[in-house]
């Protein structure tokens, strides 16, 4: 209700057709594979609906891309790609979301299993390093409007790998506020990377792509 109430409707807008064979293609073949995957140490990664899931989810994507690339109304234009800086902030975004799963998955499971927190316990956790990540994504933006975004997406990212080191020495007997701290200071420099990356990928699409390339993103 406040989005729609608040926000201005801006932006680029046109009329095309709905890329059928692209949303099958793309959406059959990512959900196969990621079975595939996810299942594969229970099925066995020699079996044989493993290797089908995968081998046809792997075919079913690269369908995709051959189909997106010849489209004249694809469901996402891969062109976008040609735009080295979008590339690059995509990667940054890869990085930076793959480490912050340690953060997101990984801890809450481990203090779950391994020290007998409740689910609940675990959430009050990590509130502290969700917060840390908010205000520093409020910082990383204001960053890029001083100056620009290729400092703040260094500093975070030598940040993410520093913070890092210190949770790799974790051990049940640490003291939790450690840990809290230790994951303050991962999603602190996470969040400053996540704005500055955000607009230096969108910055050379034309209007026409921003919106594919902030889904993509």
């Amino acid at each position: 209700i406040a989005g729609t109430s608040r926000l201005p409707d801006i932006g680029h807008r046109e009329r095309r057709p709905f890329d059928v064979p692209g949303l099958l293609l793309g959406s059959v073949g990512l959900a196969v594979f990621v079975l595939g995957v996810g299942q594969g140490s229970d099925w066995g990664w020699t079996s044989v609906p493993t290797i089908v899931c995968v081998l046809g989810g792997a075919l079913s994507l690269g369908l995709f891309v051959v189909h997106e690339l010849r489209a004249v109304d694809p469901l996402i234009d891969l062109r976008m790609f040609q735009q080295r800086s979008f590339k690059l902030a995509v990667g940054v975004i890869m990085m930076t979301t793959g480490v912050s799963f340690g953060r997101m998955v990984f801890f809450p499971l481990m203090l779950q299993q391994l020290r007998g927190y409740s689910a609940f316990e675990v959430g009050l956790v990590l509130i502290a390093p969700a917060l840390t990540g908010a205000v520093t994504m409020r910082i990383g933006g204001s960053l890029v409007d001083a100056i620009g975004p290729r400092r703040p997406i260094v500093i975070g990212c030598v940040g993410m790998a520093v913070s890092l080191v210190p949770l790799t020495q974790l051990r049940l007997t640490t003291p939790l506020w450690l840990i809290v701290l230790g994951l303050c200071a991962l999603a602190g420099t996470w969040g400053l990377t996540t704005s500055p990356s955000f607009i230096a990928g969108l910055s050379e699409l034309p209007p026409r792509l921003l919106s594919q390339g902030s889904a993509v993103r």
